[in-house]
Order: C-alpha cells, then structure tokens, then sequence
C-alpha cells in the first residue's frame, strides 16, 4: 500500500513539474529560513554553557582613538584591561582573555593541533567551565607580561 502511494506521488510530481518545483522550493525555502532563525534565536537568549552569565556580561572587544586628523583603532591590550577596568565599580567580577591561537605539537611522533588562549584567574569564574581533566592553575603559577608585540606571554616563573 505504501508503495502505491509512492508511485501515484511521482507520477503526480512528474506531469506538472513547475508546480512541483515551486511547491519543493517554497517548503525547503521556509524550513531553512525557520532552523536559522532558531538557531539564532538560541544563540542570543540561550544561556548555554560555559557562557551562562551572557546577560550580565560586557564584552569589550574594541578600542577607538579619534583625533582631529587621524584615527587610530584596535583591540585591547592586557595592560589596559587590568588597569582600566579594575578601577571601575560596577562590575562583581572581571575575566581577562586573548584571542585563540593555534599551533601543532608532537607526541610520540603524532601531531596534535592545539587551540589556547592566555587568560587571567578569574576568566574561569566567569565561564563556569566543567573541567574533564586537569584543573585551573593557581594565581602564583601564572603571571601575564605584555611584549612589544601585543601579546600575552604566560610563564611559570615571571
């Protein structure tokens, strides 16, 4: 039974082609159209793990100089952050991050691809990550200098 229902649906979809191609487009044009506005949707209300707190966060990702000729824009820096909005008395908490970074390592003569990012103690405070191995380093362990170049240097023994 199951199978005559098939060959009556393409016999029908073969004799008005047209029909059935504006019919297929107009359904698969509305369903693409409602799964990214949901999925949308979900990413700007959700609180999804780790970024639980997205509604009391502020994401300062850019900074601005203006002068009368000239401009002058960019990220900031690991100084500014600490020094800058420490002061400020709003905020309960304040996590520090680099942008992700990737190199390639080799153990036992395989290669692992690895993403890091430098960030400050209380970054995982913040993002309540759930930990599978390892634990967070303890503030003495880590110490964050900026190089001329921009970026954040961690290392053991600053």
């Amino acid at each position: 039974m199951l199978k005559n229902y098939f060959k009556i649906a393409i016999a029908v979809l073969r004799r008005r082609k047209f029909f059935t191609f504006i019919s297929l487009f107009g359904i698969s044009f509305t369903l693409t159209i409602l799964l990214v506005l949901t999925a949308f949707i979900e990413k700007v209300v959700g609180d999804n793990y780790p970024d639980r707190k997205r509604d009391r966060s502020l994401y300062i990702v850019r900074l601005e100089e203006k002068g009368k000729d000239d401009m002058s824009s960019g990220g900031p820096s690991y100084y500014f952050l600490d020094h800058y909005t420490k002061n400020l008395k709003t905020p309960v908490n304040i996590a520090i991050s680099s942008g992700s970074s990737g190199t390639n390592t080799y153990v036992n003569n395989k290669k692992i691809s690895v993403h890091y990012k430098y960030t400050n103690a209380a970054y995982w405070d913040v993002l309540e990550y759930d930990f599978i191995e390892g634990k967070v380093a303890e503030g003495l362990q880590i110490a964050f200098r900026m190089p001329a170049g921009g970026a954040a240097v961690m290392c053991g023994e600053c």
